[in-house]
């Protein structure tokens, strides 16, 4: 027994060394052979029209010198490898090291498998693991997809490779160009980690982390994304992106540019649908438009709500010509619009007697400022076709020292400049005295308004005009003034209200101050609601990004004083 595990222990190492000497090299055919003394004196075979077997792999030339001690050898022209039945290498040269397993090709280097075609003029190709390595260009073609790099790697068992250095995928709706990239021939999906362009057909990405599934156009980023298409761009912390279906969706500091519009559209969460041109922001969603104060100062208009909605919609023009609507009171016209159509963009063509433009709609606990007129509404529509902004559901809007709010208030720009105001039903104009805390009034049905370089100048009001106006003996209160008429007209100058003159059938009263009571002071529908003013642009951004815009805005953080104020009055 002894004798036996002594001799079992002194076979264990030839044994093992057995189990792990490599298959050899076999010359399975030839044309010709005959054999050859080197002058470093090594032996060689030299072999014509040969073929080598080695384990399950086949290896073809027009010729080779084959080195049977070595297991190794060099084959030239029409090299052809044919590992199993999937996958097949062409090249016009080839070492092989049967030791390694190591096939080493050069010039018109073509693999072939079930899936695509690499082609290089070097590649170095491990029969055992079934990779390869090219490192001075390739081009794979895996059906309409033609990928080509400086370097790569092709993983044949799991159908990967993986490009490096001037990176480039051209397929039918997309040409990339990425550093590094991964790719699988079978799901089509390319992987990029490092800088990468994406170039459509009239857009562009770059990102430095994501895929690409170019089978079925869908697309992931999630490292410095932005998209840009024309004077539009887009950035957010995570992009997704389904081409066919025209469905995206950005989440995570989500930041929406139009240059040409001079708009910006801010928040966290972000739909977006091709079709119908329509963008939905949530989560802190904020706009941010430019406008014009005076004649070259820029100003900016800040716009919140819980939602945001930018979509493009096509208007009309009317074939009938327009009449226009004569104002008796101010000997001014208004070109009537109501003879036109507006429609949501489609995939339909559009007539030449059409106008594309972009609306955007804010739903509930909308906000705006603006550093002359600020507003407060349940929702806000922003038309880039009359350059208006129109507030819905209990509007509220300060310009100066007045208060004006109606049902529906709807304030218009030209040149980037506040222009006209409408208050359309129960209209209620407020304006403070500055000597006393007395308010002046005025009521109606409705209330035309114009701007003269962004400040009020001129206001009409008319059905069942009412006012309440203080009368004042230098700078003391005396009395008030009550009227009613069919319109009332409204002059505005140093950022008050100056005048108030009663037109069309008025009825007026002078009552001494020292005798009027409470209910002549007030008309019935008054309010005065200061607190809900924003003081600041910083009172229009949600909560959750005034970190990060009092960088961008040039002031200070907001103290817990002032937060405080904000929750008790928001």
């Amino acid at each position: 027994m002894k004798t036996s595990a002594l001799f079992l222990i002194l076979l264990f190492p030839f044994l093992t060394f057995a189990q792990h000497q490599p298959a050899r090299v076999e010359l399975v055919a030839s044309d010709y052979l005959e054999g050859q003394k080197r002058a470093d004196g090594t032996t060689a075979q030299k072999v014509y029209k040969g073929v080598f077997r080695h384990e399950k792999t086949l290896l073809t030339a027009d010729s080779a010198y084959f080195f049977s001690q070595q297991n190794t050898f060099e084959a030239f022209g029409q090299v052809h490898i044919i590992q199993g039945d999937s996958l097949d290498i062409y090249a016009d040269y080839l070492h092989y090291n049967g030791n390694e397993r190591l096939a080493t090709l050069q010039n018109h280097i073509r693999l072939i498998d079930k899936e695509a075609v690499l082609t290089t003029d070097f590649l170095t190709y491990n029969l055992l693991s079934k990779e390869g390595h090219y490192q001075q260009g390739g081009k794979l073609v895996n059906k309409q997809n033609t990928l080509t790099s400086e370097h790569g790697y092709y993983h044949v068992k799991t159908h990967e490779i993986s490009f490096k250095n001037e990176v480039l995928i051209v397929s039918p709706e997309v040409r990339i160009k990425s550093d590094t990239l991964q790719y699988n021939t079978l799901s089509k999906i390319a992987w990029f980690y490092g800088p990468t362009k994406i170039f459509g057909k009239d857009d562009t990405l770059y990102t430095e982390n994501g895929y690409y599934d170019t089978k079925f156009d869908r697309a992931k980023f999630g490292k410095k994304n932005l998209y840009i298409q024309q004077s539009q761009t887009l950035t957010g912390d995570s992009l997704f992106y389904d081409k066919k279906k025209g469905y995206g969706k950005a989440l995570k500091h989500i930041v929406f540019r139009d240059t040409l519009n001079k708009l910006t559209i801010k928040g966290n969460v972000g739909i977006y649908d091709k079709k119908s041109a329509k963008v939905m922001v949530t989560d802190a969603a904020h706009c941010i438009f430019e406008t014009v104060d005076g004649n070259t100062k820029r100003d900016t208009i800040w716009f919140a709500a819980d939602t945001i909605y930018s979509r493009e919609l096509t208007f009309f023009k009317s074939t009938s010509t327009t009449t226009p609507i004569v104002n008796e009171y101010l000997h001014t016209t208004t070109p009537s619009v109501n003879t036109a159509t507006i429609i949501e963009k489609s995939s339909a063509i559009v007539p030449m007697d059409t106008i594309r433009y972009r609306q955007i709609s804010a739903y509930h606990h909308a906000k705006l400022f603006k550093s002359d007129l600020q507003a407060k509404a349940d929702s806000m529509i922003f038309s880039y076709l009359d350059t208006s902004i129109r507030c819905f559901n209990h509007p509220i809007i300060w310009s100066q020292q007045n208060q004006l709010n109606a049902d529906t208030i709807a304030v218009f720009l030209k040149n980037k400049k506040l222009y006209r105001i409408h208050l359309l039903n129960n209209a209620f104009i407020v304006s403070p005295e500055t000597v006393s805390v007395c308010f002046n009034q005025i009521k109606g049905r409705n209330v035309m308004g114009w701007f003269v370089d962004n400040k009020l100048k001129t206001m009409l009001v008319t059905g069942n005009a009412e006012s309440v106006y203080y009368a004042k003996d230098k700078s003391e209160i005396v009395g008030l003034n009550k009227s009613s008429s069919g319109a009332i007209r409204l002059i505005f100058g140093n950022n008050q209200l100056q005048s108030v003159v009663s037109i069309k059938n008025p009825e007026m009263a002078f009552i001494p101050i020292d005798v009027a009571t409470d209910e002549d002071k007030i008309l019935q529908g008054f309010i005065w609601k200061p607190q809900g003013r924003p003081q600041s642009a910083l009172d229009v951004i949600p909560m959750s990004s005034v970190a990060s815009k009092t960088v961008q805005l040039g002031i200070k953080k907001p103290t817990k004083k002032i937060k405080k104020y904000r929750e008790k009055h928001r």
